[in-house]
């Protein structure tokens, strides 16, 4: 099954609705993702200072590379 990596847009909509409280299921909904899929997403690059889309985008890139798998 192929899958869709979150592009930095939809990273930036994940920063500003939870900044405006919405719940990970209306972020979802909002994103037509899976819930889980936000969940792991905020789980996986919160830092101190909350979520940051271009932080998370940033370790996105950094962990590809390092996969060593080649992109397309």
């Amino acid at each position: 099954m192929s899958y869709l990596h979150l592009t930095i847009y939809e990273r930036s909509s994940i920063e500003t609705l939870r900044k405006e409280n919405y719940s990970m299921r209306a972020i979802a909904k909002h994103l037509n993702r899976s819930v889980s899929t936000i969940s792991r997403e905020i789980k996986c690059n919160m830092t101190e200072e909350g979520y940051s889309a271009p932080t998370a985008q940033n370790q996105y890139k950094v962990n590809k590379r390092r996969c060593g798998r080649p992109s397309n």
